[in-house]
């Protein structure tokens, strides 16, 4: 649902999940969340800085939208915030793939991303941590 006041989704994954589940239920055929209502939710969770729901909205989107090169760039965006690097380059990475194959508009900003977190990990692989006296 939507908050009236600050016109944001509302609603835990579980949530989502179980009213997508009571409308395919009777409609008797499966009804899947919306992409962009699922990412959105993503993206306001992760703005809160609740990395464990981003993670679970777009593991879930990702999940559900395996195709979409979107999805997955968004999940390389909270597994970044999360510290979770290698995880974020190869999301980012199926988001280049993805977006190549199906001449996404935004395949270079998914290329940018991998090639950002690929740095990162770099610059982390090359950091020597301090003796220990």
């Amino acid at each position: 649902s939507v908050d009236p006041e600050t016109e944001q989704l509302v609603g835990s994954l579980d949530d989502v999940k179980k009213r997508y589940a009571d409308l395919s239920e009777r409609f008797g055929f499966t009804v899947t969340p919306p992409e962009a209502s699922v990412n959105r939710l993503g993206y306001q969770a992760l703005v809160r800085k609740n990395l464990p729901a981003a993670l679970g909205f777009f593991r879930f989107n990702a999940s559900t939208y395996p195709e979409s090169p979107n999805v997955h760039d968004s999940l390389g965006d909270a597994l970044e915030a999360s510290g979770q690097l290698e995880e974020a380059f190869a999301s980012f990475s199926r988001a280049a793939e993805l977006g190549e194959k199906s001449a996404d508009a935004n395949t270079k900003i998914f290329k940018a991303n991998a090639d950002r977190v690929r740095v990162k990990i770099a610059t982390r692989a090359s950091e020597t941590p301090a003796r220990r006296q």
